[in-house]
């Protein structure tokens, strides 16, 4: 294992936060989705290219790809907190698996959509996004608190890498 691979490991302070209900932090998931990428050919991107869209790398038309997406809501500033979402396409459509949304039957009348900050990723990642049809929100097992969506996001992308 080299030095690079090395910073993936999780450790036994990882596992803990993972295991006690902590809200993960986006190295925490980046673990997770390099451990995942080693076993399949999926190709996330660091969930930390949010800082910096520039680099991300655009996913060709023909190429499956799942990805976690991390953001505040629109109105913050400093994104403390904020919410994590596994984003699907499968060269077809588009699908956001969000165990958040559901949480409150409110948010079920209300019109579906990413916020600000997880759209500027996704055109990154998707710039031809809105020559599909509009993203899909499938119905999916709800968080019963507030920190829960990390984990909940790496069960979505672990069960479509390995469907």
């Amino acid at each position: 294992m080299n030095l690079y691979e090395n910073r993936y490991f999780l450790d036994e302070n990882d596992r803990s936060k993972i295991l006690d209900g902590s809200k993960l932090q986006d190295i925490h998931v980046d673990k997770i989705l390099f451990m995942i990428n080693k076993l399949t050919n999926n190709e996330f991107r660091s969930t930390l290219l949010a800082q910096n869209l520039d680099r991300i790398e655009m996913v060709p038309r023909n190429k499956t790809h799942i990805q976690i997406i991390h953001s505040c809501n629109d109105n913050c500033k400093k994104c403390i907190g904020g919410h994590w979402v596994c984003l699907y396409f499968n060269t077809k459509e588009f699908f956001v698996y969000d165990s958040y949304r559901s949480l409150d039957e409110e948010e079920k009348n209300k019109k579906k959509e990413l916020n600000k900050a997880q759209k500027l990723f996704v055109k990154k990642l998707f710039p031809y996004i809105d020559e599909y049809p509009p993203v899909r929100y499938p119905r999916v097992q709800k968080q019963k608190n507030d920190n829960d969506c990390g984990v909940f996001a790496i069960a979505f992308a672990t069960s479509l890498v390995f469907q």
